[in-house]
């Protein structure tokens, strides 16, 4: 779980840097970056960070309807990961 935290900590790091201020992995901050723009505050784009959290809407949207589609013969994978909550009990 340390790993993944740090994993996206970089990723996010990376891409706010080299994107122009868009989270790619965590979209809590893109919600905040679009309240800065509507506020009318300088540097931030409206258009970049909707576009990011659209695509993270629409990728989730896919991934549902393929897990949904796959039923539960087709998440055997799932089976073998328990949920990262249960590892802190």
């Amino acid at each position: 779980m340390l790993v993944l935290t740090v994993l996206t900590g970089v990723v996010d790091a990376v891409s706010i840097l080299s994107l122009g201020r868009v989270f790619v992995a965590n979209m809590t901050g893109n919600v905040v970056f679009i309240g800065f723009a509507l506020a009318g505050a300088s540097g931030f784009l409206l258009s970049a960070s909707l576009s990011a959290l659209a695509g993270f809407l629409f990728g989730a949207a896919v991934g549902g309807h393929v897990v949904e589609q796959l039923g539960a013969h087709g998440v055997a994978w799932s089976r073998s990961c328990p949920p990262a909550s249960s590892s802190w009990s």
